[in-house]
């Protein structure tokens, strides 16, 4: 499935140490509704992504790019 920019609106993907990251929703006064953390390894160009909580997996995907001349990550399942 495909899920554009638009249906994602206040959603951030954070990279943290120690291969943690933590994808969350903001409500309109920069309060955390939902979040989604886990673990990642990288793989050549790819993050496999392992949540924590299954949803993550079902919004995201297991699998990532960073695309840095764009400016950009794409999620895949």
């Amino acid at each position: 499935s495909f899920k554009s920019v638009a249906d994602m609106n206040d959603s951030y993907f954070e990279i943290r140490e120690n291969n943690f990251f933590e994808f969350y929703r903001q409500l309109f006064d920069s309060v955390k509704n939902t979040s989604y953390p886990g673990k990642y390894q990288l793989k050549g160009d790819t993050l496999h992504l392992v949540f924590y909580d299954k949803k993550g997996k079902e919004l995201l995907g297991s699998k990532a790019v960073i695309r840095e001349t764009k400016n950009e990550i794409v999620f895949f399942k």
